[in-house]
């Protein structure tokens, strides 16, 4: 259904979120902009590389409008690909950053445990 007075916002996880703790790294499609890393892009190259497409002609040669969408995403996602870096899996796996935490908590409650003893 349409809703006209709600704007709508799809949100894409890398993870489960019913499983957060997976052992296996998210896996993306190469050819998809979840694949691309843009926390370490070049946003410089970006835009230039998107001032120097000529948006009018390229909807100009498109022969079929129903296809100008899929034309404007490849574009911009070739444009993309030229200033991100892939996505790189995490090294270790999150089992141990989860039991590290869990470690570190254990110790702090240790110490001030200790600390709540031994004050007068």
């Amino acid at each position: 259904t349409k809703l006209p007075d709600h704007r709508l916002v799809e949100l894409f996880f890398s993870y489960n979120l019913c499983r957060p703790y997976s052992d296996s790294p998210p896996t993306f499609d190469p050819e998809s902009f979840r694949s691309l890393d843009f926390s370490k892009a070049d946003f410089t190259k970006i835009n230039a590389g998107l001032a120097e497409i000529d948006w009018t002609t390229l909807a100009e040669e498109s022969e079929d409008a129903d296809k100008l969408p899929e034309l404007f995403t490849d574009t911009l996602l070739r444009v993309c690909k030229d200033g991100c870096p892939k996505k790189v899996p995490p090294k270790g796996s999150k089992r141990n950053r989860v039991l590290s935490a869990l470690s570190r908590k254990k110790r702090k409650i240790q110490a001030a445990l200790n600390d709540a003893v031994n004050s007068p």
